[in-house]
């Protein structure tokens, strides 16, 4: 299987392949083979979990490892809704090439083509002459999303 930046955990259905999974973690560990070591290195799940003292090494199956490996980069990468400068608008727009540059009527949006992970990366929004960013996993609702979020906020700061 071909990994992909946009797969989820939705794309694994299969639990035929028992993974190691360490709480917190951005990533699986490791696949455990038929023999009941690491794929890769070999090790048993005892001495995984030493080098792993104080966390929480599980054995599960790879859908429910995935689940929770999107679930905690989630939480580590996404953000809400910020507002932020003029330059620190056009700097993003002018360093990469930009994902998804939609214009509306007083608005206009982009996303960095540069992912921080999977299918999450850093959008930006201008209404008028205030600027936004958020950080969350793209869709194709996100950009309404935001200039609902934006609305509020103008509201609170005008």
């Amino acid at each position: 299987m071909r990994m992909h930046p946009y797969r989820t955990a939705e794309d694994f259905k299969s639990d035929s392949l028992a993974v190691i999974y360490v709480e917190g973690a951005s990533s699986l560990h490791s696949i455990i083979a038929k023999n009941g070591r690491t794929q890769y290195g070999r090790e048993t799940v005892s001495e995984v979990r030493s080098r792993y003292a104080g966390k929480r090494v599980s054995v599960m199956p790879i859908s429910e490892a995935m689940k929770r490996v999107e679930a905690d980069l989630k939480g580590k990468y996404c953000h809400p809704i910020s507002e932020i400068t003029e330059e620190q608008f056009f700097d993003a727009l002018n360093c990469l090439p930009t994902e998804n540059w939609r214009r509306g009527d007083g608005w206009e949006a982009f996303r960095l083509s540069e992912y921080a992970c999977w299918g999450i990366t850093t959008h930006f929004l201008r209404v008028g002459e205030r600027y936004f960013s958020k950080c969350v996993e793209i869709s194709s609702t996100v950009y309404d999303q935001m200039r609902n979020e934006a609305a509020s906020i103008r509201a609170v700061t005008n």
